[in-house]
């Protein structure tokens, strides 16, 4: 009613003008009714590409992001297998390590066993060795003393009397006895061992003259111009022996029975 009075008032009243003035109205109308389809349309298929845009961007980023994930996991995988890899070198290196310094503490402890053993086995034999020394040496005068005494006519096993010679002989003791070599604190086991060394060098160096009685045994008797150098070597066995504790050689008692 409103719009109809607003026409009519518009118009003056004319009706010819009032309907073309409504005519107008609905072309217009028209006009915008499509217009307004048309920006719908429009709307809508800016939207619709709009859309497809985003779509295919959304695509492509997560492309992109499947692509990134897919790397970093490759290269996560990488540096995973190359830290076990040096875990696995490491723990090789350090069993190598180990049974490395295993073998040298038994192969240390080897050696110095049988550096000990050896000491021990040497200390043994040169003990032994002296020994026998001893054994053979005395064997050896009384061997010599007991063909002595075949040599001068002494038979069978009963007890010798030695034809004495008209020479008198000197003999390592006496020596020492006539001319006081035996100082005053040197035991009787280092006495007894100067004796020995120098009668050993007096048999090697000496002129033997024969076989005398001396304490109830048969001992080498010397020239007597060999009194001299029996009391050198006698002399020089004791300055060898002053002030040792300890001789390693046993004494020899030169006064060995004949057992006859």
């Amino acid at each position: 009613m409103i719009l109809e009075q607003d026409l009519l008032r518009q118009a003056g009243g004319d009706e010819s003008l009032i309907a073309e003035m409504r005519s107008n109205a609905r072309k217009n109308g028209m006009l915008y009714q499509m217009a307004s389809e048309e920006l719908q349309r429009d709307s809508a298929g800016q939207a619709e590409v709009g859309e497809k845009r985003s779509r295919e961007e959304l695509t492509d980023m997560l492309g992109m992001s499947q692509e990134i994930v897919k790397n970093t996991k490759i290269a996560l995988d990488n540096k995973n297998a190359a830290l076990e890899a040096v875990k696995q070198e490491t723990i090789e290196v350090e069993k190598q390590t180990t049974m490395r310094s295993k073998e040298l503490e038994t192969k240390v402890t080897l050696q110095s066993k049988e550096r000990n053993e050896i000491l021990q086995f040497e200390a043994k034999r040169q003990a032994n060795e002296l020994k026998h020394i001893d054994s053979v040496y005395t064997k050896k005068i009384q061997y010599e003393r007991e063909l002595k005494l075949i040599q001068e006519g002494v038979a069978g096993g009963a007890k010798s009397n030695v034809i004495e010679k008209k020479e008198p002989a000197a003999t390592i003791k006496s020596v020492a006895v006539e001319n006081f070599l035996r100082p005053s604190n040197m035991t009787s086991k280092v006495w007894n061992t100067v004796l020995q060394k120098a009668g050993r060098k007096a048999i090697a160096d000496l002129d033997f003259l024969r076989h005398v009685h001396e304490d109830g045994f048969l001992v080498k008797g010397f020239h007597l111009y060999e009194k001299d150098a029996i009391k050198k070597l006698i002399e020089e066995e004791v300055k060898a022996a002053t002030g040792a504790e300890k001789i390693t050689q046993q004494p020899i008692n030169f006064n060995i029975s004949l057992g006859v």
